[in-house]
């Protein structure tokens, strides 16, 4: 049967059998991706996919389980299962309800884009420019992916919510490679088809590749460090996902004790922001039905809120951010606000430091701490007087997210948004200049 009376069906089956809160969620995903290497598109792949999540609470024991076949027999099946296994469980204390609605819902402009779902032949032809825009810069030989998909995806619940909203993706991670020692990364990442230039990517990959060549070995100390968009992107995720009430109680979160106070540079603003037009995570509403809102998460450096579901906000006396995850809260959307230096700026305002243009292998001693250690990937330079002096090599930035969020001096008035490997939540990120930071050398 169709999806949307499976869900139906299934809904009313749950609650016939006992089932006290039910949220069924259907994603209907076509998707292609490419994968280049050596220059060359190597593999090509296009599918489509139809998931049902199901979310129920029997006498206060939750479950949670996916569906694949949509059968009549699936579904008696499944009902059994999910009762059966809920009156194995002991009740979950910490459970408070979903939300009940009905609500209105405002569209998000930007997110969805028709001519998405019929991308394919166009893909190869992108990825093929974007080679030869690299070539031209002087590197011959690249590698990445692009993804492109269109969803559609449904809502029902309990609470007397039914919603749905369509949405396409486009994603393009172009990395460079002039030699062994010198390479460049850049992305390309939105909603539509506008706006979406993988040449303009692989010529910031390998303009970063053809500067990074013959890079030198510096003293390990206390530099000024420039993150460009990838780079801060990559700890500003991490910051979102511990702004969840979830990882603050699982001891997960450096912002645990910290609602009201300070945490950050007074010239620093993080939101979660599920309504920025075209934005990669953004959407109308979360996963228990709720209509999306912006939640300030630190506003002129102080912290603002933590990000809940409906259960969590019962538990703490407040009202929920929109942010279910059923179980646990999470973030839609990391946003950093724009400032008002180019890079150009930001770089002339440095003494002594370090240009970061992407990381890897970010690893936390401590999250509840903030401690963690991550490696400078592809180009990184030395910079001094203003000026970039030459690449650098072998270095590794160990510090504490919290320090670099309070020695935050400049921040880009240009943002670009961020998805990708150890990217988990999307974020728009601006290049941000700190106060000198630890670098020391990997392995010590």
């Amino acid at each position: 049967m169709d999806d949307g009376r499976f869900m139906e069906r299934l809904m009313r089956s749950l609650q016939g059998a006992g089932a006290d809160d039910v949220v069924i969620s259907s994603i209907n995903d076509d998707s292609i991706q490419l994968k280049f290497a050596n220059s060359t598109i190597s593999t090509t792949k296009s599918w489509n996919t139809q998931d049902i999540v199901v979310f129920a609470a029997v006498r206060g024991r939750t479950v949670s389980t996916s569906i694949k076949d949509l059968s009549e027999a699936s579904l008696r099946t499944a009902t059994k299962r999910i009762i059966a296994f809920a009156d194995s469980l002991a009740p979950n204390r910490e459970y408070e309800g979903i939300a009940k609605g009905p609500f209105s819902y405002a569209e998000v402009e930007g997110c969805y884009d028709p001519k998405v779902r019929s991308f394919g032949e166009e893909a190869p032809l992108l990825v093929e420019r974007a080679i030869r825009a690299a070539a031209e810069e002087g590197v011959a030989r690249s590698a990445g992916t692009l993804r492109a998909s269109a969803v559609t995806a449904r809502l029902i619940s309990s609470g007397d919510v039914d919603v749905t909203e369509d949405q396409s993706g486009l994603y393009f991670s172009f990395r460079a490679m002039k030699d062994d020692e010198a390479s460049g990364h850049a992305i390309s990442v939105g909603r539509s088809l506008g706006g979406f230039d993988t040449e303009a990517a692989a010529t910031r990959a390998a303009r970063i590749a053809m500067m990074a060549q013959s890079p030198k070995t510096i003293v390990p100390g206390k530099y000024e460090v420039l993150f460009d968009h990838l780079a801060i992107a990559n700890l500003l995720s991490v910051a979102g996902s511990a702004a969840s009430i979830f990882s603050v109680e699982s001891g997960l979160s450096f912002f645990k004790g910290k609602l009201g106070k300070r945490v950050a540079s007074p010239i620093v603003s993080l939101y979660d922001d599920p309504r920025l037009p075209g934005g990669f995570g953004s959407s109308k509403f979360d996963a228990e039905g709720v209509p999306t809102r912006t939640t300030p998460i630190i506003e002129d450096g102080a912290y603002r809120n933590y990000l809940h579901n409906t259960s969590t906000a019962k538990r703490y006396k407040t009202e929920t951010t929109a942010n279910a995850g059923i179980i646990s809260p999470s973030p839609h959307q990391v946003v950093m606000s724009a400032g008002d230096a180019s890079r150009e700026e930001l770089i002339g305002r440095m003494r002594k430091g370090i240009y970061i243009t992407n990381v890897w292998y970010t690893r936390f001693q401590n999250y509840e701490t903030g401690a963690f250690s991550t490696i400078p990937r592809d180009g990184a330079f030395y910079v001094e007087d203003g000026e970039i002096k030459h690449p650098v090599k072998g270095i590794r930035l160990s510090e504490n997210i919290l320090n670099i969020l309070a020695q935050v001096q400049g921040i880009s008035k240009e943002r670009r948004q961020v998805q990708g490997w150890e990217v988990d939540v999307p974020v728009l990120a601006p290049l941000v200049l700190t106060q000198p930071l630890n670098i020391t050398r990997p392995g010590s």
